[in-house]
């Protein structure tokens, strides 16, 4: 149950991530597109219970490990 709600809340946020940075759900994004990573982000630090293999088939980032570093890039970018 608890997975189920976080990736319903993982949608809500994929689907506005995209629709504010002015993206299609399955438009090629180019690589190093920066609004991947902050719509990686926003689902990894608002939701629970999604795994990053989901957000990196959702996003096309190739693997879960290329969304952790993803994720660590754009935090690190400054404000």
């Amino acid at each position: 149950m608890h997975e189920d709600h976080g990736k319903t809340e993982a949608e809500r946020i994929l689907e506005s991530g995209l629709r504010e940075l002015g993206l299609v759900r399955g438009e090629r994004i180019p690589r190093g597109d920066r609004r991947r990573a902050a719509i990686a982000w926003a689902i990894w630090t608002r939701t629970s219970g999604v795994k990053q293999s989901w957000i990196a088939e959702e996003l096309e980032l190739e693997s879960a490990a290329n969304v952790s570093q993803q994720i660590r890039r754009f935090q690190d970018l400054p404000v």
